[in-house]
């Protein structure tokens, strides 16, 4: 699914992350939520040096209520 990439930094760690952010409204419009969890589970349980790992994912609120599913990779 294409979103927004970002790169970041964890302030107490120095870790560095890429971000990628979805808006959940247009992937319900366009029927592409299978794919998001399934892109989803792919990161969480892959162990392949050359796929990224799954940090976190979660659901947030932004500006006038579009939901974002969000992936910390």
């Amino acid at each position: 699914a294409f979103g927004r990439v970002y790169l970041a930094k964890k302030k107490k760690t120095g870790d560095y992350f890429a971000i990628k952010v979805l808006k959940k409204d247009d992937m319900i419009r366009k029927n592409m939520m299978n794919h998001v969890m399934a892109e989803r589970t792919i990161l969480a349980q892959s162990h392949n040096p050359f796929i990224v790992k799954l940090s976190y994912a979660f659901q947030s609120k932004v500006l006038a209520d579009h939901r974002c599913i969000t992936f910390v990779c």
